[in-house]
């Protein structure tokens, strides 16, 4: 998954992530990108209390 999102994120498209990893579809880029949205949020830090 670190590896679909990073890719994604240093300006790999779709289809060239489809074409350098064969055994992905296109459904395991979204669950990917889905559980990575997910995952995140649970690793943000609270927020500050305003003063």
């Amino acid at each position: 998954m670190a590896t679909i999102v990073a890719s994604l994120l240093d300006g790999m498209t779709l289809d060239e992530l489809l074409e350098d990893f064969h055994q992905l579809t296109d459904v395991d880029i979204a669950e990917a990108l889905d559980y990575a949205a997910s995952a995140g949020g649970e690793s943000e830090a609270p927020p500050r209390p305003m003063e």
